[in-house]
């Protein structure tokens, strides 16, 4: 959809269910400038609300959705993210490898027999820097609920 503000377009991209099940990102192609709202935690562990239909999976899908609407806008696109510092497309790249990382351990996790339980006491070793701690073991929880398995046999990429 579009929305018409003066003389600026604005491109409304809802995509299906990430952080919640309404999702939506606002595009400006003049001004290069993309607006994630809650679908970018830049550098901090995501909050994904599966009791609003909030899936990995979907958001994997919609970063991949909404860069692909960018088209080539280039390194220039100023991409304001709803947590953490504004940034360029690479922040939406970042979004995604979280996403991968921790899904991969998860898998490999599983893969060695650990349960739920104990999946989500594991130390936040991959994104030590990364604000809002206290997702992380909910993000290895909600990873494990959606049934994750290693990506490879070493769960190496």
């Amino acid at each position: 959809s579009e929305l018409r503000v003066g003389n600026t377009t604005l491109e409304l991209i809802h995509v299906g269910p990430a952080h919640t099940d309404n999702d939506v990102f606002v595009l400006d192609r003049r001004r290069r400038i993309l607006h994630t709202g809650d679908l970018l935690f830049h550098r901090h562990h995501s909050s994904i609300d599966t009791t609003a239909g909030g899936t990995i999976a979907g958001w994997v899908a919609a970063l991949r959705e909404v860069r692909l609407a960018c088209g080539d806008g280039g390194t220039d696109t100023i991409v304001v993210a709803g947590h953490g510092p504004t940034g360029t497309l690479a922040a939406l790249e970042e979004q995604r490898v979280y996403f991968e990382r921790v899904r991969d351990l998860v898998g490999r996790e599983r893969a060695k027999g650990q349960s739920r339980e104990e999946i989500v006491k594991l130390p936040n070793s991959l994104f030590p820097d990364y604000g809002f701690v206290g997702e992380w073991p909910d993000n290895l929880g909600i990873a494990f609920d959606e049934g994750v398995r290693p990506s490879s046999p070493s769960g190496a990429r």
